[in-house]
């Protein structure tokens, strides 16, 4: 009997492994990536003259110190005016075919009108932003305002985030109306002038005047991932990634309050102290890691171009997710992309060396992970820290993680094959935004935002994104200017 017993058990072990590979196998390869097919490669529309020309104005716009606190100033509507003086100067053809708005006197709204008034269909919007972050660091090989062309790359603040995409935008335009083209459905494009604090007074209230035209955009495309060069380890080729969604944002302060006095006598128990635990049980425990929707769609559909053992696992993440998340965890810029993130920034503490503080506060950046929630997140920071004398307060507002843009529709594949023709040698793939764009301002506006930068970008040109030595490589900047040439073409002309 107990032979018996075993020997079924041992038949249903093989057939159970037996139908664990067959599901495997046929997991791997019935997947497909985004088709090519029917899909002609971009020829360039650009002359050799216009591109030295584009070069040329790029490095004028990065000479314009546009910084976002200095555009915050009383005398910042002058700076705006001198900006948008220069892109008037720049781009002739482009002001006298276009419609512009002013919002808040330094955010410019352009709108150029179909040619066929009648349609049904819905506008598109494309948007940047012209304000940069200050030029911190000592060690700028060239001068972070100079625009510096060295024949292989233009130097300076803006030249990746996010005067390149705005310019390259313009470029697009004109190039189009020099063609003699026309939309045949409207097209916005919005440029907001306080991105990097938050779009309040610029993205914000441009969203405000679309609602007030009662406008629904079929799609809106801001900056956001890139064409990703040796990041995605699991990826031997580049991948274009296309955000589909972003993190949400919350900054948070602890704080604890209690008797101060005297240093030489400071009890069992400071307020310092018991922050300071606070702060390492945070760090020792964090929201658990996972794959959010977005990351399981993008390994998905790179599961294909894998090869060998990856191929399996990526194919297969209901079975492999707890070793593809440790895989991200083991990278900085691939960790963000499975955790609710929680770091500390700030503290303050006591004015004087030889004083117990009365009042201890901590402040923390948090980016909120698909799924989670802003009340989740505290609800966690609560019970890590499991000390009632810490109050949580949110400070600097919050907002929750974006919805997911589908990709499954027309305006996706449009941005897709747009990549296809330019980049024939990407991977196209959808992604998570770790950071915030100024997209989230127009979430009542449609349900189609995506997040893509057409610039190739290894970790190390990440790094200067807000970072030293911020630098295009020229050719990159001649592909982006084809990009939304293309993708005009592909979504509101064709």
């Amino acid at each position: 009997m107990l032979k018996r017993i075993i020997y079924y058990l041992i038949s249903a072990l093989v057939v159970a492994l037996f139908i664990l590979l067959l599901v495997l196998i046929v997991n791997t390869f019935q997947n497909e990536s985004p088709t090519r097919k029917g899909l002609a490669l971009t020829d360039t529309v650009f002359s050799h003259d216009t591109l030295k020309s584009a070069e040329h104005r790029l490095s004028g716009a990065i000479k314009i110190k546009t910084l976002s606190n200095n555009l915050a100033a009383p005398n910042g509507k002058k700076l705006a005016q001198r900006y948008f003086a220069y892109l008037k100067q720049s781009y002739p053809k482009l002001h006298d075919a276009l419609t512009l708005t002013l919002i808040n006197e330094k955010s410019f709204v352009y709108h150029w009108s179909s040619s066929q008034q009648k349609n049904k269909l819905k506008p598109i919007l494309l948007l940047a932003h012209y304000d940069v972050v200050p030029a911190q660091g000592q060690h700028w090989l060239h001068p972070a305002f100079s625009g510096f062309n060295d024949g292989k790359f233009i130097w300076g603040r803006g030249s990746l985030d996010n005067k390149s995409s705005m310019l390259a935008m313009f470029e697009a335009i004109e190039q189009l109306l020099k063609q003699g083209h026309a939309p045949e459905r409207d097209v916005f494009f919005a440029f907001g002038h306080d991105e990097e604090t938050g779009g309040e007074h610029g993205a914000k209230q441009i969203a405000e005047y679309f609602a007030k035209l009662d406008l629904e955009f079929e799609m809106v495309l801001d900056e956001g991932l890139v064409i990703t060069e040796g990041v995605i380890k699991l990826i031997p080729k580049p991948v274009a990634l296309i955000g589909i969604a972003e993190k949400g944002l919350l900054n948070l302060e602890l704080s604890l309050e209690q008797l101060g006095g005297h240093a030489s006598m400071p009890g069992n128990k400071t307020a310092v102290g018991q922050m300071s635990k606070a702060l390492h049980q945070l760090e020792d425990n964090p929201v658990p890691a996972r794959l959010s929707y977005p990351v399981t769609s993008m390994l998905s559909r790179l599961a294909r171009d894998a090869g060998g053992l990856n191929r399996v696992v990526l194919s297969n993440l209901w079975l492999f997710q707890p070793f593809v998340v440790n895989k991200f965890k083991q990278a900085p810029a691939t960790h963000a992309a499975v955790n609710t993130t929680i770091a500390a920034t700030q503290l303050n503490a006591s004015n004087e060396i030889n004083v117990l503080p009365t009042r201890v506060t901590a402040n923390l950046n948090i980016r909120i992970l698909p799924g989670d929630s802003i009340r989740s997140v505290q609800q966690h920071i609560k019970a890590t820290i499991n000390n009632p004398k810490i109050q949580l307060r949110i400070i600097d507002g919050g907002y929750e993680p974006s919805r997911v843009s589908m990709m499954d529709n027309r305006a996706y594949q449009q941005i897709e094959h747009s990549i296809f023709q330019v980049y024939p040698d990407v991977l196209v793939a959808p992604g998570l935004v770790l950071a915030a764009t100024d997209s989230r301002h127009y979430r009542h506006l449609t349900n189609n935002i995506y997040r893509f930068m057409p610039l190739r970008l290894s970790k190390e040109d990440l790094a200067r994104i807000h970072g030293e030595n911020e630098r295009i490589l020229i050719q990159d900047y001649h592909a982006a200017l084809q990009f939304y040439w293309q993708l005009l073409m592909n979504a509101a002309i064709n």
